[in-house]
């Protein structure tokens, strides 16, 4: 974003540019590029937040179903790669 931030600025500094844009125009596109740019990088986050949360919920669901079947909790940390105090929660909260 600073790239673009610095590129505007040097478009602003050329007479010729200048002359063909209004300063209101000028500040109304950057706006709108930001605003555009903005969007793109929430919409990235969320994607990114959604697909770790997946991944998340599928590896509690593997736990709970080797905790079922009585594998060992170091194993089950093993190939889930969640912590020891997530999987005895997940124990508690599937023997409550």
């Amino acid at each position: 974003m600073e790239k673009f931030e610095n590129e505007v600025e040097k478009l602003n500094e050329d007479p010729v540019f200048t002359h063909w844009i209004s300063a209101e125009e000028d500040a109304r596109k950057v706006t709108n590029t930001l605003i555009s740019n903005a969007k793109k990088d929430g919409i990235k986050q969320g994607i990114t937040k959604g697909i770790t949360k997946g991944i998340t919920n599928e590896k509690i669901n593997i736990a709970k179903k080797m905790l079922k079947d009585n594998l060992n909790i170091e194993d089950i940390i093993t190939y889930t790669e969640l912590s020891k105090e997530d999987i005895q929660n997940i124990k508690k909260e599937i023997t409550d």
